[in-house]
């Protein structure tokens, strides 16, 4: 893991600005970033066809005013280690084939579309790019405040669990933050159907939680290999609720969680325990997709 090289997305909306500075002066003040602005032209209607511009005259224009723009955006735009890149095409596409040119090690998007909430574009281009690029995608919203100081992991019993322990200690030494590692316990009426009948009720929940924080403790042990300390909380409850309600308890500037969505007939589907949590949260959430390596 390693965070040289950076991909913002910036459609030049101002929570869109504000994420692109925080992660090239906050988050990642080493890294080389590159803001990715994608013209995405519209097709017109049949009728008007031939009364317009070609689209390629009309994509010129709008590169040469994107272009203007960025390089408007401040001193912090060096065109060293802050440069800017204008391309024609869909946003997911150009940011997923951006990461791959790029031999980027990570792909930032914020709060995308001038009248657009966050959750709008969660349903397109955030969900598309978290299914499709090979690695983490930070999702930067407000308020964006400084570097983050401490980090939450929301872990799970998969491959994807110890991969967003791994990266939460990385990012834990990268901004010499606290890291917390989070796993929720499922209520006992989802217990194992050769559970029921043998204990009661609260002290199968007891068992059930005995067993996930030894098991906790000894993911977190092995991923954090000495070089920084976790603290462990196993909580009792539906994964969504308990991963919400400690970010707001633990005081996370950070929260890293794995999304187990898979592509469907019709499109990528975000993992549903993934997608309520930015539905939920407001502050910064990476997110490791499938094929994140």
């Amino acid at each position: 893991m390693k965070l040289n090289r950076i991909v913002v997305g910036v459609d030049l909306c101002q929570r869109s600005v504000d994420a692109a500075r925080w992660t090239a002066l906050e988050f990642a003040p080493d890294a080389e970033i590159v803001l990715l602005h994608a013209v995405d032209l519209p097709r017109p209607p049949r009728a008007v066809r031939g009364a317009m511009a070609s689209a390629d005259r009309v994509a010129e224009n709008a590169s040469l005013g994107a272009r203007a723009r960025l390089a408007e955006l401040g001193p912090w735009v060096d065109e060293k280690r802050v440069v800017t890149e204008v391309v024609v095409g869909h946003p997911s596409d150009c940011l997923v084939v951006a990461v791959d040119t790029r031999a980027a090690d990570l792909l930032v998007v914020g709060d995308h579309g001038c009248e657009r909430g966050v959750w709008e574009f969660l349903g397109t281009t955030a969900e598309h790019v978290v299914q499709e690029a090979a690695v983490p995608v930070l999702v930067a919203r407000g308020p964006l405040s400084g570097p983050p100081l401490r980090i939450l992991a929301a872990v799970d019993p998969s491959s994807a669990g110890r991969r967003v322990l791994s990266w939460a200690v990385f990012l834990g030494l990268h901004l010499n933050a606290e890291v917390v590692a989070l796993h929720a316990v499922q209520p006992v009426v989802h217990a194992p159907v050769e559970l029921i009948g043998v204990l009661p009720a609260d002290e199968m929940q007891a068992e059930l939680r005995g067993e996930a924080e030894r098991w906790l403790g000894e993911e977190a042990r092995e991923a954090c290999a000495g070089r920084v300390s976790i603290e462990c909380r196993v909580s009792v409850g539906e994964p969504v609720d308990e991963i919400v309600e400690a970010i707001e308890r633990e005081h996370a500037d950070l929260t890293v969680i794995g999304s187990h969505g898979a592509p469907s007939p019709v499109g990528a589907v975000l993992g549903s325990v993934a997608r309520a949590v930015l539905r939920s949260t407001k502050g910064p959430v990476l997110v490791l997709g499938p094929l994140c390596r």
